[in-house]
């Protein structure tokens, strides 16, 4: 007789033994079953499967850093960084007049002295 193969009891359990933090997971479910659901029992079995789980979080999120501020020496450098944060800048004007209904104007001179200016007019009833 063939054997049937095995279903995970609901359907993310798929994905759950997928994760690393899976025999955290299966620890704190023994021990459910061991002490018959009796939840605080087992909770530190369920701290620590937190904190796995905290960490893998943590891992996937860390591809944007926060960068040191400080004076760049690079010229090439100093410009690439000057025309994202100049966007930045002006989207984030932009936003602030739309959010608060606030007239807004910002004006930025580049590492080359280039002027670079951004106004926005709260819309009037």
């Amino acid at each position: 007789m063939a054997s049937k193969p095995s279903t995970p009891p609901y359907p993310s359990a798929t994905r759950i033994s997928d994760s690393p933090c899976y025999p955290q997971y299966s620890a704190s479910l023994k021990c459910l079953e061991e002490y018959q659901s009796d939840k605080s029992k087992c909770q530190e079995h369920f701290d620590i499967y937190k904190e796995c789980k905290k960490k893998e979080t943590t891992k996937k999120t860390q591809n944007r850093q926060k960068i040191e501020t400080k004076k760049l020496e690079n010229k090439s450098n100093k410009q690439v960084i000057f025309s994202k944060h100049r966007a930045g800048l002006f989207k984030k004007a932009g936003e602030l007049s739309v959010l608060c209904d606030a007239e807004v104007a910002a004006i930025v001179f580049s590492p080359n002295n280039k002027v670079f200016c951004f106004g926005i007019r709260a819309p009037r009833p």
